[in-house]
């Protein structure tokens, strides 16, 4: 077995309980490796409806979307700062789409060679209604994917 190179880890975090679990043992990951981390939150797209509008109604929509990008680039960078990463290789995406989309498109446009994201560990129905990202990602990733549940999360029986 060769040596496992760890040189970019995409980080998807929702900003909840959940994706911090992922992002301290994806921290771990890249101290360990030197690898450089890119942090990726995934807003849910807005509804427009500008496609037959004038214009300057098109032009003012996008700056609104440029500014929405800013403001969750913030909010990123912000959550972030509480996890030490100053000694490290650290990036900010941030992305507006479904989100299982989104992380494949990111993971593909970085080369990554991991993701690490957290799971809400849904089962039974709420799960079927709700689907799961992290499912999602795992069978539909250019790369290796590790899942991280919190310790204090419950297992259901379906």
């Amino acid at each position: 077995m060769g040596n496992i190179f760890l040189k970019k880890i995409l980080i998807p975090t929702d900003f909840s309980k959940y994706s911090e679990a992922a992002i301290h043992f994806g921290l771990s990951l890249a101290k360990k490796f030197n690898s450089e981390i890119y942090f990726l939150n995934v807003s849910p797209p807005e509804f427009t409806f500008y496609s037959g509008m004038r214009t300057s109604v098109h032009t003012e929509v996008k700056r609104e979307e440029e500014r929405d990008v800013k403001k969750h680039r913030e909010e990123l960078e912000e959550f972030i700062k509480k996890f030490n990463v100053e000694d490290l290789r650290v990036n900010y995406l941030v992305k507006s789409g479904p989100p299982f989309v989104e992380i494949i498109i990111a993971a593909r446009e970085i080369n990554a060679d991991l993701i690490v994201m957290g799971t809400h560990g849904r089962t039974g129905l709420s799960h079927v209604m709700i689907g799961s990202v992290a499912e999602k990602v795992v069978r539909k990733s250019p790369c290796p994917v590790v899942t991280i549940k919190p310790k204090d999360l419950k297992f259901e029986m379906p």
